[in-house]
């Protein structure tokens, strides 16, 4: 069969289509610059700017009335360079043209061929994927029979309307798809099955290509984001098994899925190709002498910092809080949900460096490794003998013993120290552990001669400041804490008069312990008014406990409960964990939770 285009001026054979048994190949001469794959001017064609390219129909100014045939373009010059058109519709009423060409990968909407009443044929020559997502046939003339796609494969979104692409064209008695394979036959009968028009398979036919089919070998390497030029692909095409001479022309387009029916944002060739897998498909146009071809190469733009194991680390702590964390100590749980919040965007950071994104892992997996269950909370037993330990060692001076023998103690103290931040979410298997470590390495360590400066500077701090001012500081202080200081300093005392002598008990260690006594002695003195201010603080601590929350308004009673939670804190007792409160603390505790209780508004009615 062969198609003859007219001119304007009427002339025949400027441009002749041949195919076999189908419309397999299209050879398109035309003298001007600004259109591809026309026989028309520009000047037949209204072109509007779109985000990607041009959308194209016919100009309604232009005089159609010679012309039967239309070849639509499939790109137009700006004046800079080719961009790529889309389809919509013809967009003229007229009563001359019979057969409509289009190249592009748009089908058309659905007024694509409205006012065209004296259509017979509408030909698609694109062969690659042809997504059908409107009633493209919707306002067809009752003249058009036959529709011929060259398409290896079509899509249909039933959503928009897709799958009534053919809904007007479909119901003429005389009208026929003609495709090029079984496999895009199937495709628009699945397709259209739960659209309004339905095509079933005696409206298409199948007229498969005698010419032969050309193959493609890709070659293209993976990028780098932000690689200069993006993909440099090359490609060998072969006839029969045997490399073309000369080599056709081979088009390149990119695609985000393996089928290509999704194309790519972004050029194959753009230096701003963002990180992921994307999909090159290679095509070769048909001629007269063979079929159109096209070969499909996985590529990859890799990120500038490799993400896999933060990606591993993201999927794990997704996976944890997707289930049942009711087993975990809800604190931790929420750790984790602000490690994975604060560091999940580091994935689409692609200028992220080498350094934030190991931060940013480390975080998440120190949170997913600090994840505590409630049956492991340690119990008082062994949260007392943490901190037991801790005091008994953590004041051992390292001037008493050898440097060899104090590694391997400062380690272990170290390491003890570390975990007291995180004691309350300590397995009671882990404090008997580093509990035993430690006594280890005290029991490794060797003494250096034995050295009493330390304990002579103690009793003399101790004597001048406080034991010869008995007289007029006994009183200021609690009774016990005194006599602990005077126990102290006399035990001190004992010990340092044997300086010199050949007794084999006393040790740099003896020394130290009877060092650290004092200093503790004296660090935990306690005053009377100390002592005073905390009873009545925990008086006080107790009346607020009384009061009903149901008789007071959400705030002021939120307030109350904040000002108990704080007075708790405030100790007297000496301990590793806390420290001894002052004078001023008590009172201010005191002070904030006597305005709570003043402050309480009783709720309305």
């Amino acid at each position: 069969m062969k198609i003859t285009k007219m001119t304007k001026n009427g002339g025949c054979g400027m441009l002749e289509k041949v195919i076999s048994s189908f419309i397999a190949a299209t050879v398109v001469i035309s003298s001007f610059t600004s259109l591809i794959g026309s026989s028309l001017d520009n000047s037949y064609f209204k072109f509007d700017r779109n985000s990607g390219g041009y959308n194209v129909s016919l100009n309604p100014e232009a005089d159609f009335s010679e012309i039967t045939e239309v070849d639509f373009p499939s790109t137009y010059n700006d004046g800079s360079s080719d961009a790529e058109v889309t389809f919509t519709s013809a967009g003229i009423s007229n009563n001359t043209i019979t057969s409509i060409t289009i190249p592009t990968t748009t089908p058309g909407n659905a007024s694509a061929f409205s006012g065209l009443s004296a259509l017979e044929e509408v030909n698609y020559t694109n062969d690659g994927v042809l997504p059908f997502t409107a009633r493209t046939f919707q306002s067809c003339s009752s003249t058009l029979k036959t529709i011929r796609i060259n398409a290896t494969s079509v899509t249909f979104n039933v959503a928009k309307t897709g799958g009534s692409a053919f809904i007007n064209f479909i119901n003429n008695a005389e009208s026929k798809i003609i495709v090029t394979s079984n496999y895009v036959k199937q495709q628009i009968i699945n397709g259209t099955v739960s659209g309004s028009a339905p095509v079933t398979e005696d409206k298409i036919e199948v007229v498969e290509s005698s010419l032969p089919k050309p193959t493609i070998e890709i070659t293209c390497e993976n990028i780098k984001y932000k690689t200069e030029g993006g993909f440099k692909p090359s490609a060998v095409v072969k006839l029969n098994g045997e490399p073309m001479d000369p080599q056709p022309t081979v088009s390149y387009e990119l695609y985000t899925d393996a089928d290509c029916q999704n194309k790519s944002g972004t050029p194959y060739n753009s230096s701003t190709l963002l990180p992921g897998t994307r999909y090159l498909r290679a095509s070769v146009a048909g001629t007269e002498e063979y079929q159109a071809a096209f070969a499909v190469k996985e590529v990859v733009v890799e990120e500038l910092t490799d993400k896999t194991a933060l990606r591993n680390v993201i999927a794990q702590a997704d996976e944890i809080l997707g289930g049942d964390t009711s087993a975990y100590v809800e604190a931790t749980v929420v750790d984790l949900q602000l490690a994975l919040r604060n560091n999940r965007g580091m994935l689409t950071n692609y200028d992220a460096t080498e350094d934030q994104v190991t931060a940013a892992t480390k975080a998440i997996q120190d949170a997913i490794d600090g994840l505590f269950k409630k049956d492991d909370l340690p119990d008082e037993d062994h949260l007392q003998k943490f901190n037991d330990t801790l005091q008994k060692y953590r004041n051992i001076l390292k001037t008493n013993y050898t440097d060899d023998s104090w590694q391997a103690f400062s380690e272990a103290l170290a390491e003890m120290l570390e975990m007291k931040s995180r004691i309350a979410y300590t397995k009671n298997e882990d404090i008997d552990a580093i509990c035993t470590k430690i006594e280890n390495a005290f029991n490794g360590l060797k003494e250096k001669p034995l050295d009493y400066t330390q304990l002579e500077s103690a009793i003399a701090e101790a004597k001048t400041n406080y034991i010869d001012k008995e007289a007029e500081l006994k009183s200021t202080y609690t009774e016990e804490t005194w006599k602990t200081l005077k126990d102290a300093y006399e035990a001190g005392q004992q010990l340092l008069a044997g300086k010199g002598s050949e007794d084999s008990s006393v040790t740099n260690v003896t020394i130290s312990n009877a060092t650290i006594r004092i200093q503790n002695a004296i660090k935990w003195l306690i005053t009377v008014d100390q002592q005073k201010a905390f009873d009545e603080l925990q008086e006080l601590i107790t009346k607020a406990g009384t009061y009903d929350s149901a008789e007071y308004t959400t705030s002021s009673y939120k307030t109350l409960t904040d000002a108990i939670t704080e007075a708790k804190k405030i100790s007297i007792s000496p301990s590793v964990l806390t420290s001894i409160s002052t004078l001023e603390e008590i009172k201010n505790a005191t002070d904030k939770l006597q305005k709570a209780i003043d402050g309480l508004s009783h709720a309305a009615g």
